[in-house]
């Protein structure tokens, strides 16, 4: 009986296929690990957050928001990011699920303002406020520059000491 042939070329190939296939499962797991949810409003009443974060709620009109039992007035500088008039699409998205890692970042809600011109029209950069979901501190917020097709470019805004205090002094605890 003549013995097995053993043939390289379909051990580098199935080398490949496995370096490949690891890259791509790796690369899914790592996308979805940090996948925000969409918040919706249905008045001033967040929608889309867990049980344990109600009440939510985000006014607009007072420039509030509230989270569990922490409520926020946004200072003189985050209210300069929303335009004047109503002329800005706001999105808001959440991290918070399936967060078993006490060194993972904590659950943040994000929300996300796109100013419009007069006409209308998208303008090419946006703002994000990212809140800390358990105390409203204000991690960070962002401009982001949408610089072509599906191409954004994120710029950390460095808050001076005093808006820091401001934000800071402005989030209550609610018995």
């Amino acid at each position: 009986m003549k013995a097995p042939h053993f043939n390289p070329l379909k051990k580098t190939l199935f080398k490949r296929l496995f370096a490949i296939a690891a890259v791509v499962i790796f690369s899914y797991v790592t996308l979805h690990a940090n996948e925000e949810d969409i918040v919706t409003m249905e008045g001033n009443k967040l929608v889309g957050l867990p049980a344990k974060y109600a009440p939510a709620e985000l006014d607009l009109k007072e420039f509030r928001i509230r989270i569990k039992n922490h409520s926020m007035d946004f200072s003189p500088f985050l209210k300069s990011l929303f335009p004047d008039k109503a002329l800005y699409d706001l999105t808001i998205t959440t991290s918070c699920h399936g967060r078993s890692d006490p060194t993972s970042m904590p659950p943040t809600i994000i929300l996300h303002i796109q100013p419009k011109g007069e006409d209308h029209k998208n303008r090419d950069y946006e703002y994000s406020i990212v809140f800390n979901l358990e105390t409203l501190e204000v991690k960070t917020v962002y401009v982001i520059l949408h610089e072509g097709y599906l191409q954004k470019r994120y710029l950390p805004i460095e808050l001076s000491k005093e808006f820091k205090r401001q934000i800071s002094e402005s989030i209550k605890t609610i018995e």
